[in-house]
């Protein structure tokens, strides 16, 4: 069985964002919240 997200991996700031059928999305790695809005922009 499979994960059932898009993995995707940004650079800058180096964080990883876990993207669900549904719409919803985990960003992970960022040492700050600040850090994680900008990902999340991304």
């Amino acid at each position: 069985m499979r994960f059932p997200a898009v993995i995707m991996r940004i650079r800058e700031p180096k964080t990883t964002a876990l993207i669900f059928a549904n719409g919803k999305m985990v960003c992970t790695g960022a040492k700050s919240e600040h850090q994680s809005k900008l990902a999340a922009r991304k």
